[in-house]
């Protein structure tokens, strides 16, 4: 007659394994491991316990991380706001100036802090596809410094030209076509040819209110493509809305 063996009751141990598995993942290391052991040992409330309180330890770390970036985020809008506060030469104005010393195409323009002062820094494409960033003083509308980008390549060149060539609107323009769609001052706007084809300027616009606002303009024919708020930086006018040319 053959024996017949009691089946080991397995499945409750599976369980308290898979457990603390599921917490090796967010605990690891040798502690988690140990945790595992005792588990096999038949430690089983114990093992589910410590994977309820890792869970809770991954929540909350979840929860100060959104915290501080949100904190961030406030950090960012606040300086925003007190740069654009402290500029007294607009975007356009420091465009024009930086083009006085650089002949090319004005491909870039960004609002920044400088070591004591806020500042434009303009990025010019000349014709050879070479890139010239040009500091200028936000307050007085002097220029700071002039740097040539020395680490593009033949390919990127070309490129970096031909894509300023396409632009039958200039950033001054498309900058104006911007605000007549949203009241506001204009902080940053950028040459992108990445839009399914279509080479775009991306205005970025603060208005009265705080809000935040994109601006897409076609660089060939000066027409606003589409204009949203940022939501995520406390737009107010909420206008997502699209217009073909």
């Amino acid at each position: 007659m053959k024996a017949h063996l009691r089946p080991r009751n397995v499945t409750g141990r599976r369980r308290n394994i898979a457990a603390v598995l599921a917490a090796t993942v967010i605990l690891g290391g040798a502690g988690a491991a140990t945790a595992v052991a005792y588990a096999g040992d038949g430690g089983s409330d114990d093992s589910r316990a410590s994977a309820t309180d890792a869970r809770g330890a991954h929540h909350d770390r979840d929860h100060d991380g959104h915290e501080r970036e949100d904190r961030d985020r406030g950090d960012d809008e606040g300086d925003g706001a007190a740069l654009l506060k402290g500029a007294k030469v607009d975007l356009k104005q420091a465009v024009a100036e930086a083009m006085k010393s650089v002949r090319g195409t004005a491909t870039a323009v960004d609002l920044e802090r400088g070591q004591d002062k806020p500042v434009w820094e303009v990025e010019i494409t000349d014709a050879h596809g070479t890139e010239h960033e040009v500091t200028v003083n936000a307050l007085d509308g002097r220029i700071v410094a002039t740097t040539v980008d020395e680490d593009d390549d033949s390919g990127d060149r070309e490129g970096d030209a031909r894509l300023a060539r396409s632009a039958k609107t200039d950033l001054a323009t498309a900058v104006d076509a911007a605000l007549a769609r949203v009241q506001g001052t204009a902080t940053s706007a950028e040459l992108e040819g990445d839009h399914g084809g279509t080479v775009v300027w991306q205005v970025e616009i603060a208005d009265a209110k705080g809000g935040h606002h994109e601006v897409a303009v076609d660089a060939r024919t000066g027409a606003v493509q589409a204009a949203e708020a940022d939501v995520e930086r406390g737009g107010h006018s909420g206008s997502g809305d699209h217009e073909e040319d």
